[in-house]
């Protein structure tokens, strides 16, 4: 539903089935409510290119169902009224988020513009199936003991996903879990609508609705953890394979040479630049034992810089590939890639514009909206972004009607 070339938001023609054209309408004015603070009935006319009455249908309807809410005066040099603005009500439902990383699981409570305001975490270790399920299920349940008026469950995990099925599969270095049936169980047990994806993918979607990506058609996430990974957003959609990847950056090979990685080829860029590995070089130049995040604070020291700037070198390689390929207008580095001081993204951006092959237009990289926590906010994402394309609007209702 993203913005398109011509600079309004997508719209269902009155040709269209009339059912499918209102839950798009209310799910695109709800999207803008969420995505757009202080945002007027003025500017939803302006941005979607409705007419004023479908919007002030739509907004009366979510307010009267109590989702939305107006709120002060926005002040304006113009004759007249000064326009309202729209504020989702404390009153809407909420969302529930599960991110699963290699070392830890953490449920959140969101409402629906993104503000966190309940967090539990559980520690992972030698962890199989049944011992992870638990622990997922024990979280939120923390959050079901306070609050009831929820909208679904998003669940954002490291590893390949079949999306179709929910099945989280084989993931590498993970203990002993594969073809965990997460999404089947959790909605069984909860008796709530969940929505699952790859870490990568729900950083992506964070990003595009409400991060750096709102700015851009069409950019890259890239994540630096134990490996390397990209989430990719083109023409405004998430590009998905069934598998629940898409941008396996971190096996892009950089030289055929090279260390030989887990997946069977050699030279792999996250055998060079994902967190171990730089951890491990920055060790071994400075004869300290710091962690990649004390590193990080460390300041202009000649051994750091060097490491930092190779590690940059050949980040630029792949991420070159990835922009001639993609013809991308952004890269967004998350995850630990949020530390790598600002010098050094400067550096990489550099890099990536003098090599690329399109030499119009700047390929900006910048660093993610959410700090290291996108794929957290992802898993909330993964449900709005369905509220967001009109699909879950039915549920809506009955929760504000219970």
């Amino acid at each position: 539903m993203g913005r398109e070339r011509g600079g309004h938001l997508a719209v269902i023609s009155r040709g269209e089935n009339q059912q499918l054209s209102k839950f798009h309408n209310r799910g695109l004015i709800l999207k803008l409510i969420c995505t757009n603070k202080g945002i007027t009935r003025v500017q939803l006319t302006e941005m979607t290119n409705l007419a004023k009455m479908t919007i002030t249908n739509i907004v009366t309807e979510l307010i009267r169902s109590g989702v939305i809410t107006e709120g002060i005066e926005k002040m304006n040099d113009n004759v007249g009224r000064n326009p309202i603005i729209l504020e989702i009500s404390t009153k809407a439902p909420k969302v529930i988020g599960v991110q699963i990383t290699r070392d830890s699981c953490t449920a959140v409570l969101s409402d629906m513009q993104l503000n966190i305001v309940e967090r539990y975490e559980e520690k992972l270790e030698n962890e199989n199936n049944e011992s992870l399920l638990d622990k997922v299920s024990l979280l939120i349940r923390k959050i079901l003991q306070h609050e009831e008026n929820i909208l679904g469950i998003g669940i954002s995990s490291i590893g390949q996903w079949d999306v179709e099925q929910g099945l989280l599969m084989k993931v590498i270095d993970f203990w002993d879990i594969h073809d965990m049936p997460l999404r089947d169980f959790i909605e069984e047990k909860f008796h709530l609508p969940v929505y699952v994806n790859n870490d990568m993918n729900a950083s992506a979607l964070a990003e595009k609705l409400y991060g750096h990506g709102q700015m851009y058609h069409d950019f890259v996430y890239v994540g630096l953890t134990n490996g390397i990974g990209g989430g990719i957003v083109t023409n405004d959609e998430i590009y998905q394979l069934n598998n629940g990847l898409a941008g396996e950056i971190g096996h892009i090979s950089i030289d055929y040479n090279g260390k030989p990685c887990a997946c069977g080829n050699r030279g792999c860029l996250e055998m060079y630049a994902s967190i171990p590995r730089i951890e491990e070089k920055l060790q071994e130049a400075v004869g300290q034992r710091y962690t990649f995040q004390q590193f990080c604070s460390i300041g202009n020291q000649q051994e750091v810089d060097q490491v930092f700037k190779s590690v940059m070198d050949k980040l630029s390689y792949a991420l070159v590939s990835v922009v001639n390929m993609l013809n991308c207008q952004a890269i967004i580095l998350g995850h630990g890639g949020y530390l790598i001081p600002d010098r050094y993204i400067r550096y990489l951006e550099e890099n990536v514009n003098s090599k690329k092959v399109f030499k119009r237009g700047e390929v900006r990289v910048i660093k993610s909206s959410f700090s290291d926590e996108a794929s957290l906010y992802g898993s909330i994402c993964c449900v709005l972004n369905v509220l967001f394309e009109g699909k879950l609007l039915e549920n809506l209702n009955e929760l504000q009607n219970q």
